[in-house]
């Protein structure tokens, strides 16, 4: 196969586009692409009267950004924790290794990229693995990987001292293509054939390959401590640079004069190849019966394309579990139904305003700061002192020390083990000091999280010895709840997530006082 390089040129006007948004998307009102502003301002509307967890919503037609929102407390130009969609995005690098002849075709064995590791339980299954069952989730392998399995699979790889080692030395429960199974190391492994093939890592790559002909210049995309970049998930980006990836593959791969992917890559990966309890799974990308194709990822990230009425739909959240597949209802509901015609309807300067208003409204905070209740002897007693805290413990937190005063606010000063330390492999990695202010008055108080993203914090007093956090992580995704109950000279802590199922709540812990 040649090799072929972004640089290659295409004809733009063989897409029909009058432009490219690698500089930035232009805008347009709905109905002059074909659609309706009043049924776009019933989804906010719904949105926000449900109080759905969705943090943004961005609606493209024919190349034109039609409806773009922000939700209480996402911001607008934030990048988001995008989780699964990101297995969309290191499907479309194997498709560019492949346009480059770097990687042969998806009939490679996946074995054969490993040829300086030893692999525990080969067999003929194994050997007969190839790129493609790796991409179609179709492994044969005993991943024990999905939410039915609560993740645990995912969670010994992570705690493995070689995650692409864990991964290719699970035993095969059978044949390889003959049974989809949701499987995150599968993603991780793609990952790693893409650093093998390109000696680039797949986050280096994506950027000179990818994002950068697309004009995306702002992604976090961590790695593991092994340094092959998480190719199953934790994908940063903002909703806007999500849309590029969606409209690229409405664009079957090209873009502003390149082939950035093969010609046939999105047809094929985003095809139904094999069957699952739900919609048809391609490479990477979850397939609808009636040609509609979608990356999707947890607590509600989706990237939809409607290639029929030539849309995208970006949807960033967080969603709980039984919330997280309303996007989809939505897209169903709203979003489709608001293309009425191929052609520009008539203007609409009422249903434009009606649109306006609406977004205008979701970006506001649902209430305002309420009366602050008087604070319990308690809150006095523990003011100042610093709680060591048992270690490790699911917070990632050493030790925790809470100020009160009689205003709506109190600070919260803790000893943090990052996420960004743990995801670098950093062994023993000292805990950084940092002061998060907590809204006394239902209101949260902002401050930099994980990644230097921005995170909510609010607290009360829910008995006279027990204090409740809440952080919201935001574009982190996560909703964490930390219950302190004070003691004499303990604490006891219990921790949990208010996206996730009860079930999954992690066991208490508990702190003394420093001496």
């Amino acid at each position: 196969m040649s090799k072929v390089t972004p640089s290659v040129e295409t004809s733009t006007q063989a897409s029909g586009m009058d432009y490219w948004p690698s500089d930035g998307w232009k805008s347009s009102t709905p109905e002059e692409q074909g659609m309706d502003s009043e049924t776009l301002a019933k989804l906010f509307d719904h949105i926000r009267e449900n109080e759905l967890g969705i943090h943004s919503v961005t609606i493209i037609r024919n190349g034109y950004v039609v409806a773009d929102g922000v939700f209480y407390p996402f911001e607008e130009d934030a990048k988001h924790n995008v989780k699964s969609v990101t297995k969309s995005v290191t499907s479309a690098l194997i498709g560019i290794a492949i346009e480059q002849g770097i990687i042969d075709g998806v009939d490679q064995p996946a074995l054969s990229f490993f040829p300086d590791r030893t692999v525990a339980n080969v067999d003929a299954n194994k050997e007969a693995m190839t790129l493609e069952h790796v991409l179609m989730m179709a492994t044969g392998l005993e991943c024990r990987d999905s939410q039915q399995y609560r993740w645990s699979g995912a969670y010994e790889m992570m705690e493995s001292d070689d995650w692409v080692q864990y991964v290719l030395d699970l035993p095969m429960l059978e044949q390889p293509g003959t049974r989809f199974e949701y499987c995150n190391g599968a993603s991780l492994v793609l990952s790693a054939i893409i650093q093998e093939a390109t000696g680039m890592t797949a986050a280096e790559f994506a950027d000179v390959h990818l994002f950068t002909p697309l004009g995306i210049d702002d992604v976090i995309w961590p790695a593991n401590p092994q340094r092959i970049t998480l190719g199953f998930g934790e994908m940063r980006i903002q909703p806007h640079d999500m849309a590029k990836i969606g409209y690229l593959y409405l664009q079957d791969g090209q873009w502003d004069g390149m082939q950035i992917l093969p010609p046939s890559w999105a047809a094929v990966s985003t095809s139904g190849h094999i069957l699952t309890a739900a919609d048809d799974y391609g490479y990477h990308w979850w397939v609808d019966p009636d040609g509609s194709y979608y990356g999707g990822g947890y607590a509600g990230q989706f990237i939809f394309v409607v290639p029929e009425i030539e849309l995208v739909a970006v949807f960033t959240g967080n969603s709980n579990e039984e919330d997280v597949r309303v996007p989809g209802i939505l897209m169903d509901i709203f979003v489709v139904p608001a293309a009425k015609s191929p052609d520009a309807l008539p203007p609409n300067p009422d249903g434009v305003a009606l649109l306006e208003t609406s977004i205008q409204a979701a970006a506001l905070p649902p209430t305002g700061p309420e009366p602050v209740a008087p604070l319990p002897e308690m809150a006095q007693r523990v003011s100042g002192k610093t709680y060591l805290l048992d270690t490790p413990n699911p917070s990632g937190y050493t030790s925790i020390s809470f100020t009160f005063d009689e205003g709506a606010e109190a600070l919260m000063r803790a000893g943090y083990i990052s996420l960004e330390a743990i995801t670098a492999g950093e062994v023993d990695p000292e805990p950084i000091q940092i002061e998060v202010p907590l809204g006394l008055d239902n209101m949260y108080r902002f401050t930099p999280g994980d990644f230097g993203m921005p995170m909510g914090a609010k607290g009360e007093w829910e008995a006279e010895d027990v204090f409740l956090v809440y952080l919201d992580a935001i574009g982190n995704v996560g909703l964490q709840r930390t219950r302190i109950t004070f003691e004499g000279k303990e604490i006891s802590v219990e921790l949990w997530d208010d996206l996730q199922n009860p079930a999954s709540r992690t066991p208490s812990f508990g702190g003394r006082l420093a001496e």
